[in-house]
């Protein structure tokens, strides 16, 4: 069923049409603005290097194509207007828009599916899929591919809507569980590099900057289930369960609320992670309320939270692992030497029986 088509039977007997003519102006100018918004997230996520070009891919993408959908709706809104809507360009324009939305919603499994690789291959994850990101384009590709298959299958009325909802919802459904394989993965990284006393700067950078990726889909992840089960549910409701009178006005409240979604969505990335926060502060200008001293010297976990240290402790402790670190070097490259006739002597003395 194509939206366009019921508006067509309406004509121009709906509710509240000049609320909806209100609204529709609304998004064109939200789309605007949204273009300039993703613009600033991703000049922040090509600039930081807090993410695997995999993960990259996908939080890049995901906001874009929404933004693709949304304009699709734009594009209609602006052709009817100028009267050069025609029933193909409807379809075509409908359908561009569908898939978008299904899109970004199948999208939060392969977020899910990507961590539990980078955090299951910690040690040698930074290496892989370099320079081309195979896994992100791979998980991106398969969501756009479902969701056009699925949405043909619709439109050519093969599908029911309820067994099309339900595959949709299913399917990224899964990512709950994911996501709790994501903070188990996480957790069982962290221990190993902590327990491992030996283990080399770069692995413990490595570990840090994957719990990190994996601490912020914990935030992401919940978010984006929640608000694309909303985003479906309204869906189904909108165009099968409202008379049609109502769905104009109904149906621009929809796209307003995903008008919303993604740029939550968008702060909330931009706000999880401790280096792209920074960097949006410094866009902002809100960096300078923050200034550190240089004096300021502070010690760090490998998940990023504070030890308490003085200054000169600080500086004591960093200078004393790099010597013990320095010592255990040499003990394992030197061989052991022999002892002399005259200490095993004093050793044997030790023990001799009165």
């Amino acid at each position: 069923m194509v939206y366009g088509d019921r508006i067509h039977i309406v004509g121009d007997n709906y509710y509240q049409p000049k609320t909806v003519f209100g609204l529709q102006v609304l998004q064109c100018c939200l789309n605007i603005i949204l273009i300039f918004w993703i613009r600033l997230y991703l000049r922040i996520l090509l600039k930081s290097s807090a993410c695997h070009p995999n993960l990259l891919v996908l939080l890049s993408a995901q906001p874009l194509i929404h933004l693709l959908a949304l304009t699709a709706r734009n594009i209609r809104f602006l052709a009817e207007s100028a009267g050069l809507l025609t029933d193909r360009l409807l379809i075509v324009l409908n359908f561009i828009s569908d898939i978008g939305i299904s899109a970004t919603c199948i999208i939060v499994l392969g977020y899910c599916i990507e961590r539990i690789i980078a955090m299951r291959n910690i040690e040698s994850y930074e290496r892989m899929y370099r320079p081309i990101p195979w896994l992100g384009l791979g998980i991106l590709f398969s969501s756009l591919l479902y969701a056009t298959i699925l949405l043909t299958l619709w439109y050519e009325q093969i599908l029911k809507s309820m067994i099309v909802y339900i595959a949709q919802i299913g399917l990224f459904s899964c990512s709950g569980f994911f996501f709790i394989a994501i903070k188990i993965n996480a957790d069982r990284a962290y221990q190993k590099m902590a327990r491992h006393r030996y283990s080399s700067v770069n692995q413990r950078y490595q570990t840090a900057m994957n719990f990190k990726a994996a601490q912020l889909l914990l935030y992401l992840a919940p978010y984006k289930c929640l608000s694309s089960f909303f985003i479906l549910v309204g869906y189904a409701w909108v165009y099968d369960r409202v008379e049609p009178q109502y769905v104009p006005l109904c149906i621009e409240v929809f796209f307003l609320y995903n008008y919303l979604q993604v740029s939550l969505q968008i702060l909330l990335v931009l706000l999880c992670h401790s280096t792209l926060r920074r960097l949006l502060l410094d866009a902002f200008g809100l960096g300078r309320i923050r200034k550190r001293k240089i004096s300021d010297v502070c010690v760090r976990s490998i998940t990023g939270s504070r030890l308490e240290f003085r200054s000169n402790a600080a500086t004591d402790l960093y200078f004393a692992s790099l010597q013990k670190a320095w010592e255990y070097s040499e003990r394992k490259e030197q061989p052991a030497a022999p002892q002399s006739p005259e200490s095993i002597r004093k050793a044997s003395d030790l023990y001799r029986v009165a």
